[in-house]
This record gives structure tokens, sequence and C-alpha cells, in this order.
């Protein structure tokens, strides 16, 4: 079971360091020089924090501990330690003020989270399939922003679960919304919407799930993914 956490770059302070860093989160903080980069470091790491606590009771955060697989094939993903054991996996993401996390202790999760701006053709020609891109035009002009937020986010979120990011090509990931279903999230005012997608190359298939919301004046998409 997937546990989310939202969390405001900008309302997180470096009292709470104390409270939710363990020695080598805090040697990294301490490291980086941008004070930017500082505290979208520490509102992911509190964001992934509180989710693992929505799971698990009990838990010092402090003793929690975020660690990359620094080896192998998912080598870069992210996954949850406590006093040495894993926990599980766990996915974050940062977009403008927001940084947001995902935990599951049993499955590989990914997550993405995106506000919705105008991308340029080349975003849209080199990054969706042919299949995508007819769904993409079918739906009205006036939600051609919001779909294209909204595929992209799944994207990266499936690109996250098998542990590659975008370092290889967005085209193979594709997701399977329907138009009627994308219809109904854009214009009914649906909070969010489950639909799946596949990694073509080897015909992995996602669990995905997509929510909406509005903070600070921006729309934004949320979705998370895991296989089945």
């Amino acid at each position: 079971m997937q546990h989310l956490s939202i969390v405001s770059i900008n309302q997180v302070s470096e009292v709470q360091i104390g409270n939710y860093l363990g020695l080598e989160e805090m040697h990294r903080y301490l490291n980086t020089q941008v004070k930017k980069k500082q505290m979208s470091f520490l509102a992911g790491r509190i964001a992934c924090k509180l989710a693992c606590l929505k799971a698990m009771k009990n838990v010092n955060p402090v003793e929690l501990e975020v660690v990359n697989d620094p080896i192998g094939e998912f080598r870069g993903r992210p996954r949850l330690f406590y006093q040495q054991n894993i926990l599980g996996q766990v996915s974050i993401t940062h977009s403008q003020d927001l940084a947001c996390a995902t935990f599951d202790m049993h499955d590989n999760t990914g997550i993405d989270l995106e506000y919705v701006a105008t991308r340029d053709y080349a975003f849209y020609k080199y990054n969706f399939t042919l299949k995508e891109k007819e769904l993409i035009s079918k739906v009205k002009p006036i939600h051609w922003d919001q779909v294209i937020t909204l595929l992209w986010t799944a994207k990266e979120a499936m690109s996250k679960v098998i542990g590659k990011g975008l370092s290889i090509d967005t085209r193979n990931f594709e997701s399977n919304a329907s138009l009627e279903l994308l219809t109904v999230f854009f214009e009914n005012d649906v909070g969010q919407m489950d639909f799946t997608g596949e990694y073509k190359i080897d015909n992995k298939i996602f669990q995905l799930n997509s929510r909406c919301f509005t903070y600070n004046h921006l729309q934004y998409y949320l979705t998370a993914a895991k296989a089945y």
C-alpha cells in the first residue's frame, strides 16, 4: 500500500532539522551550498518520513534514513532504512514550492508532481507515443496543457518504479487512459482517477493513480505508479 505526503518547501525551517534528519542526511544537507537546494532536500526528506509514519507508528523520524541504491540494476533509486534494516521503497518529487513523497513497504513505487504549464511543440513531439498523441488530439484544446502535463507525470512515475528515471526514451512508456475517463476528470472536477500504463520494452504493466489540486494559484497533477 502506498502512503503519500506533501510538504511546502517554503514552510519548512532549519528548526526541523534535528527532528527529521539523521547524521548522514545532516551531512548532506550541510554540504549543499545553495540555500534553495538545501530547503528542497529537507522538505523532500520530511515528506518521505511523514509518508512512512502513516504506515508505521512509534518510529523516530531521525532514525529513518533514505539511501539510494549504490550499484546494480536499480542504482540511484531510494529506499528507506530504519536501524540499518530496509523498511520499504520510497519515491520523492519536487515541483515549484512543493515536495512530495510516497512510501510502500512491499512494492517498488514511483511518483511525479508537475504544475500545469504550456510545453513547446518539441516537448510534445519527442516525448509521447503515436497512441498518446492521438489521445491528446481528441481532447478539447482548452485541456491540452492539462493532458500533456498529466501524461508526463505518468511517464516519470513509471520510469522511477523500474529505477531508470528519465535516462531512457520516454516513448517507451505509454499511458492507457481513455478519452472518456480524461473528459470526466478534466470537466467534472473529479479529484483523482485510476488508469494503467505500460513499459513497452518488456511489456511491464503499471497501476497509475493521478490526482489534481490547486496550490498558490497553480494547478498541479500528481501521479503515483506501481507495477502489477
